[in-house]
């Protein structure tokens, strides 16, 4: 019709930002695994402190790597493997103890 407007379609790209929950998820895993092995002596509540100071340190790690990396998928692959080497030494350690030869 001659007389009447179609609406105009405007094609926008939006920039979304986005925070990916991963490296969230693997620093509550620990937290939540030690949560499970010791269930019968001790109750969730308990652990609440220990969650939040996963969330803050997973956090401040983030917020680091974001101030020198500035892409988010890339911060959060490397906040994540931050937390995986953080939280293995432990282990890394006592492999390497254990499997040391004498010098």
């Amino acid at each position: 019709m001659p007389g009447s407007k179609t609406p105009r379609i405007v094609s926008e790209v939006r920039t979304k930002k986005k925070i990916f929950l991963y490296p969230f998820m693997v620093g509550l895993y620990p937290v939540i695994s030690l949560l499970v092995i010791n269930a019968t002596e001790i109750t969730f509540t308990d652990s609440y402190r220990s969650i939040a100071v996963s969330f803050f340190l997973t956090g401040l790690a983030y917020l680091i790597l974001f101030m020198l990396v500035r892409k988010p998928h890339k911060v959060a692959l490397l906040a994540t493997l931050v937390l995986i080497l953080f939280f293995s030494y432990g282990h890394l350690h006592l492999f390497l103890e254990k499997n040391q030869p004498l010098v």
